[in-house]
């Protein structure tokens, strides 16, 4: 009874190379990222603009914080064209800002 011969030989799974994505280099090319400016200058998903103050929002133009983020327009507000307006320009810098840092 010899064995050794005829049973066959247990094979060794197979490790398979997993291709890894590799991160470009950031290009000097590369936009800078999106900045506020003009009225909405300083403005981040924290920080209100620097022209804020306690005597007057930029957005709302009245004595109350309507920055996107932490209150918003008061409900007699919104029917102002002009207010509105700022509000969504605030509203797509936020935006524009998150998505750059969230691709960075």
């Amino acid at each position: 009874m010899d064995t050794s011969t005829d049973a066959p030989a247990a094979e060794k799974p197979v490790k398979r190379k997993v291709k890894r994505k590799v991160r470009k280099a950031r290009s000097a090319a590369e936009p800078a990222p999106v900045k506020a400016d003009g009225i909405f200058t300083g403005l981040t998903v924290a920080d209100c603009c620097d022209g804020c103050n306690v005597d007057g929002c930029v957005i709302s133009g009245k004595p109350y914080c309507a920055h996107p983020r932490k209150g918003g327009l008061q409900s007699q507000d919104i029917q102002r064209a002009d207010a509105l307006r700022r509000q969504q320009q605030a509203k797509r810098i936020l935006s524009k800002q998150m998505l750059e840092a969230r691709d960075a």
